[in-house]
């Protein structure tokens, strides 16, 4: 199985295309013809899906529309944080300023 394949495979069921499927090849810098490495196209899932994340859950332009289940997109991200033992961004952060004063 290939890089692409994986990456198509894995990101259906959010209804990924293929032009985010190249979006994330380029910007991870992934091979998408060669043979998969699991752990390594993870983390570009990860890395890609954070900066997802902050954008609008849906897109209307010029009578198409688009929609993403943010929460499931979310839980997902949660799932390959934990997985891979990286920083989730969708989890609140509680830090303690109190002896700044």
């Amino acid at each position: 199985m290939t890089t692409r394949q994986y990456l198509q495979i894995a990101l259906s069921k959010f209804e990924v295309g293929d032009s985010l499927v190249d979006l994330i090849v380029v910007e991870n810098s992934l091979v998408p013809d060669s043979d998969v490495c699991v752990d390594e196209t993870k983390r570009a899932i990860h890395r890609s899906l954070g900066t997802w994340l902050p954008v609008q859950a849906s897109v209307s332009e010029g009578g198409v529309s688009m929609t993403w289940n943010l929460d499931a997109i979310k839980l997902y991200y949660s799932s390959l944080s934990r997985e891979l033992g990286l920083e989730d961004i969708t989890q609140p952060t509680i830090r303690d300023y109190s002896n700044i004063w």
